[in-house]
């Protein structure tokens, strides 16, 4: 997270108090996006938890990613 914020990054951080979590949202300068959705059901299976898609949004292509 230092190098994010180093070049010239910023990370923003929302609680979900109810759920016991921490979601880091991180805005940086470029033209690509990247969503990273992890699943913590331990009764899923890992090869079911690790994947990769792209989505559009408008004109933007988005990298979604499970882990």
């Amino acid at each position: 997270m230092q190098r994010i914020i180093n070049g010239g990054g910023r990370i923003n951080r929302e609680y979900g108090l109810g759920r016991k979590r921490t979601d880091p949202y991180i805005e940086w300068p470029v033209d690509e996006a990247h969503l990273l959705i992890f699943n913590r059901r331990p009764e899923t299976a890992w090869d079911a938890r690790i994947w990769q898609r792209v989505e559009a949004f408008g004109a933007r292509q988005i990298g979604v990613w499970g882990a």
